[in-house]
């Protein structure tokens, strides 16, 4: 089911709307709007073991919707939104965004300043337990354009003297820190000895031992 998004759209109380409405075509507009066409996974069959590959990355994909088709208002396109507006496409529905900014996505989109330089507001990291977030961007074609870093740190010391904290480690969680943290030659002896000891009593470790624990030690940090 071919959607299209329309942005900068019809000002609305000093405020602008992003409008994704269904049809393979755009809608009527004027010259200055842009149209985009978002793919829905009814457009690519992502339901099938191509996207819940590899490794079991992607969890399954809901049921599909039985009921009345509905036309579903959504107030801002930052992910919330996109990812609401992708699923209920998926089942049929109809559905408008808007949205106040020239651009979409929230705290994950981007927009080019007045200067001309494009400014990020994406994740600080994202992780691969995130697996809903990796089954939405399969499923748009975000995939495409993820650039996966190297899970490393540098800085550049004063007198041009370069360190880095060196997580790529295959063990994985929590123990590439351990490492990264004794072995990096930006800590004196006596600050690695204080990380190793805070890393062993976090919540991170007792979640190997006692998940339910942790979770609640995660919980009174609220209270």
């Amino acid at each position: 089911m071919a959607s299209s998004i329309l942005f900068p759209a019809t000002t609305v109380k000093d405020s602008r709307a992003v409008l994704l409405s269904p049809g393979g075509r755009c809608p009527a507009m004027r010259a200055s709007r842009r149209c985009l066409f978002v793919r829905s996974s009814l457009d690519a069959n992502v339901s099938d073991m191509s996207v819940n590959a590899p490794n079991g990355l992607f969890p399954p994909e809901p049921e599909h919707y039985r009921g009345p088709k509905l036309k579903v208002a959504i107030v801002g396109a930052g992910l919330a939104g996109m990812s609401t507006a992708v699923e209920l496409l998926d089942q049929g529905h109809e559905v408008d965004i808007y949205e106040s900014r020239k651009f979409i996505g929230g705290k994950v989109g981007s927009f080019i300043d007045k200067r001309g330089n494009h400014i990020e507001m994406g994740l600080h990291v994202f992780f691969g337990c995130y697996s809903n977030l990796f089954r939405l961007m399969k499923k748009v074609g975000a995939d495409k354009n993820l650039l996966v870093k190297e899970h490393t740190h540098t800085f550049v010391n004063k007198g041009g003297q370069i360190g880095e904290l060196d997580f790529r480690f295959p063990m994985g969680a929590p123990l590439h820190g351990i490492r990264a943290f004794l072995s990096t030659s930006q800590l004196q002896t006596y600050d690695k000895a204080r990380n190793a000891v805070a890393l062993a009593l976090s919540p991170v470790v007792k979640a190997l031992v006692d998940p339910d624990g942790a979770l609640q030690d995660i919980r009174n940090l609220d209270s």
